[in-house]
């Protein structure tokens, strides 16, 4: 029902008497009709949530009895599942090729059922691989249930991983709570490494790595069964900070330090700030070496000499790679030539003069893989050339470089080495080098050896070069034409695009990785190289 005005009125004027009246009777019965018309609302809105209520009531009943089914249908499915016919044994190997993707999947086996529990308890295989990582730290009972269920004479592969957490700031003070967090961590180590040192004859693989220094360090220095581990083949010790000294002060007396450890399977060693023997039992007949040390040279009061050293790898003559990290002493007695017949990949990081003096020792006729980051401050193009040559210019296929002042690439030694198919460049100049691997066929001077099949290759470096990585050149912006001009002539061709050949007869690019050079390539330089090259990795753009 409406309330209406008079056909004529005018707010500007006061209703006479008649129409004030007419228009009170009709306000109280709007009023009244509202009222009752709001009731009516009340009630079938009380009506509604009455019907919505026993509807959900009725639709989470259905739901229950859905789900009940569901359970019923799959238990019913699973007792008939033909997985449940399999012998253990297949069971077991089924149980084994979880370990790839989930280390600590024997813990949800042992779990499911009856049988797998049984299965995954009698596999001791299956308990063999011993992974410590966050956010998953076992206690000192879970991991003495995970030694004793891998049995007594199953190859231990064990690997310990620790890393701070997330949100972790280095502080220059220690509180009480950081002295207890220490604490339990040094009583949590030394509980771990109780129960993976009763069982070092069965280690095949040990290895720790640590993002920082933690005081589960200090657990491993220990004589673990009397230095005897027969099955041992590879010992990993990956310390990412220096200061080995301060989580032990004791004498080190673990696998590497001692003189009369057996270890005569060793294949595989990799050491990172920690310390070591020259002449101990384990550096001996490895296939792969790594050793680092990142601490102060004053500091170091244990540098190896640089003849102690080359003592070391004569020791290892079937060595395959070799990576030295490390600030070499003065030769004590004469230092004696060496040739490695087999090794394929060397990496020398750091160093100082004596490791220039180190290579002069070398030779090294089966090299594939080179890489030199050198902070010595004389060039070492000379000395790069020199083991080349006495090596017999061996066909290295990936070479990378960080040379101490950024324009000194080693070029008259990368000219000697036509077979190069990786490059890698690191914190340098980059435009001379890009200019030197871009063809110039009408240039008079003396350039590259050839590479036979290969047109114009006397005229660049490396001629059959397919992947090139630039890291850290912030010089980079000043060499984008160079870096034009290069891919240009290597890959002038779009992706897809059916025309012809490079005219300069040299294999096309497959990859170029460009990143942490400072600001990022803009768009369209990045739309140019994405379209010529199959593979591109480059710094995210700006927003």
């Amino acid at each position: 029902m409406s309330i209406l005005l008079p056909a004529q009125f005018d707010f500007n004027t006061l209703p006479d008497a008649a129409t004030r009246a007419s228009m009170g009777s009709s306000i109280k019965q709007g009023e009244s009709t509202i009222d009752a018309v709001n009731e009516k609302i009340n009630m079938l809105e009380i009506a509604l949530a009455k019907l919505i209520a026993e509807t959900k009531s009725q639709v989470d009943s259905l739901a229950d009895q859905k789900r009940a089914l569901e359970n019923g249908v799959a238990s019913a499915r699973g007792y008939l599942a033909p997985v449940r016919k399999l012998p253990a044994d297949i069971l077991s190997d089924i149980f084994m090729m979880l370990l790839e993707n989930d280390p600590l999947a024997p813990w949800t086996l042992s779990a499911v059922n009856r049988q797998w529990r049984t299965t995954a308890l009698t596999t001791p295989r299956l308990w063999s691989r011993i992974r410590i990582q966050p956010p998953a730290m076992p206690s000192g009972n879970a991991l003495r249930l995970w030694v004793e269920r891998s049995g007594d004479s199953c190859p231990l592969d064990i690997e310990i991983t620790l890393a701070p957490p997330a949100n972790w700031q280095p502080s220059t003070t220690i509180s009480r709570a950081d002295r207890e967090a220490q604490r339990d961590e040094v009583q949590w180590g030394h509980v771990v490494m109780f129960h993976l040192g009763s069982q070092v004859h069965r280690w095949r693989r040990f290895v720790y790595r640590a993002e920082r220094l933690f005081m589960f360090l200090g657990a491993l220095n220990v004589t673990f069964g009397n230095g005897n581990a027969p099955l041992l083949e590879e010992f990993v010790i990956d310390c990412g900070d220096v200061g080995h000294h301060h989580v032990s002060p004791d004498p080190w007396c673990y696998f590497p330090t001692s003189t009369n450890c057996k270890v005569p399977q060793m294949r595989t060693l990799d050491l990172r700030n920690v310390p070591f023997t020259w002449n101990s039992p384990m550096l001996r007949g490895l296939h792969k070496l790594s050793l680092a040390d990142q601490s102060h040279p004053v500091a170091s009061t244990t540098r190896l000499s640089m003849d102690r050293l080359l003592t070391v790898l004569s020791n290892n003559p079937d060595l395959e790679t070799l990576s030295l990290e490390l600030r070499c002493g003065s030769a004590v007695l004469p230092p004696r030539d060496l040739v490695l017949h087999k090794l394929k990949s060397l990496t020398i990081v750091g160093g100082d003069a004596h490791t220039l003096e180190f290579l002069d020792h070398l030779t090294l006729p089966a090299l594939e893989n080179l890489s030199v980051r050198l902070s010595v401050p004389e060039p070492v193009d000379d000395t790069l050339q020199t083991l080349l040559s006495r090596s017999g210019h061996p066909h290295i296929k990936r070479f990378a470089c960080h040379p101490a002042y950024a324009d000194e690439f080693p070029s008259r030694a990368v000219a000697a080495l036509p077979t190069i198919t990786h490059l890698e460049m690191l914190e340098m100049m980059p435009r001379d080098v890009l200019v030197q691997l871009t063809p110039h066929p009408h240039s008079d001077s003396a350039g590259p050896a050839a590479m036979p099949g290969v047109p114009n290759s006397s005229n660049v470096l490396c001629p059959v070069l397919e992947n090139v990585i630039i890291r850290g050149c912030p010089s980079l912006a000043q060499a984008l034409p160079e870096l034009v001009q290069f891919i240009s002539h290597r890959n002038p061709n779009e992706l897809a695009s059916t025309g012809g050949k490079s005219t300069s007869g040299l294999p096309a690019l497959k990859s170029v990785v460009i990143t942490d050079c400072g600001m990022p390539l803009e768009d369209d330089i990045r739309e140019w190289i994405t379209a010529r090259v199959p593979h591109v990795v480059l710094d995210p753009s700006l927003p």
